[in-house]
């Protein structure tokens, strides 16, 4: 249950999420991640994932984009989808 990457200074954890165009993925695993980091005293404020071509549109799918919006509206986190 660790995240891949935490930069304190940045308040901002990065997930290498290559397999997140694909159906079944960590994509909301990786949320809750870095929700209950946050839970127990990290400084979060950025959620990047780091994907391979197609994962970006994949995230502007109706369900994760409701998934991101109430990460960013009820939790107050940012979430940035970045193909390579």
């Amino acid at each position: 249950m660790a995240v891949d990457f935490y930069f304190p200074e940045e308040q901002t954890v990065v997930e290498i999420a290559l397999g997140i165009k694909n159906p079944n993925t960590e994509f909301e695993k990786d949320i809750l991640k870095a929700l209950m980091a946050r839970s127990l005293g990290n400084k979060i404020r950025n959620l990047v994932f780091i994907c391979k071509p197609g994962g970006y549109k994949k995230c502007n799918q109706p369900g994760r984009k409701a998934m991101i919006e109430w990460l960013q509206n009820q939790n107050g986190m940012t979430l940035e989808v970045w193909d390579l």
